[in-house]
């Protein structure tokens, strides 16, 4: 297995300054076709959105990326995914809770819950197709349940395609319950920077591939 650190710093969006450059994902395994070396399974062993200063926008952000970065790793295989780190500030402000009081969560503890009860024992089905420009999301099975996570970092309207008699549920980036509505086969939300989740149930069970561990390093 082959372990990398990934790291973006916050730059006014949830995907620090290089964005999905900063995940390294294609670049390793294209080192590894390059080299003729087997590919390995991947572990994401460090990643988090570094915060210079720990200003209220920053922490906001880093609950932003907890799903984009967690939604990535699932749809690109990796065997595991741990942000660094969960209660202690010394690299770039980056713990789950407050160190001097682990009691008190931050936002990001509770996009992390979300992420960890939405997503969990999901398979990828892949990235989510015929959006506008700028949006980015992904799609996930579990049993009878399809998944979706989207986001985009200027607020835009979707129209997400689903099963026509399927029900849904809607849930925001930290877990809590959205209005949403199936009308014929689509739901229209309106996304910006904080992840959504949409869950369909249907009578069949979907195809896919890929599970997952979610880890943070403490």
């Amino acid at each position: 297995m082959l372990s990398f650190h990934s790291y973006s710093y916050y730059d006014l969006t949830a995907d620090g300054t290089r964005g999905p450059v900063d995940w390294k994902v294609g670049y390793l395994r294209n080192i590894m076709r390059t080299y003729g070396v087997p590919q390995k399974p991947l572990i994401n062993t460090e990643t988090a959105l570094l915060c210079i200063i720990a200003t209220p926008e920053c922490r906001e952000a880093q609950a932003d990326a907890i799903g984009r970065y967690y939604a990535r790793a699932i749809n690109d295989e990796l065997a595991g995914q741990m942000w660094y780190i969960y209660d202690n500030d010394s690299f770039f402000n980056t713990a789950l809770v407050e160190p001097s009081n682990v009691a008190v969560p931050r936002p990001a503890f509770h996009a992390y819950q979300a992420a960890a009860t939405l997503l969990e024992n999901t398979r990828a089905l892949g990235p989510l197709a015929g959006q506008p420009a700028g949006v980015e999301g992904y799609r996930f099975s579990r049993g009878r349940q399809m998944i979706t996570i989207v986001w985009s970092n200027t607020e835009q309207s979707v129209a997400l395609s689903v099963d026509p008699g399927a029900s849904v549920e809607c849930f925001d980036r930290d877990g809590q319950p959205l209005v949403c509505q199936n009308i014929n086969g689509a739901v229209s939300l309106t996304v910006q920077s904080h992840p959504i989740y949409v869950i369909q149930e249907t009578l069949s069970r979907f195809v896919a591939y890929c599970p997952f561990i979610m880890l943070k390093e403490q």
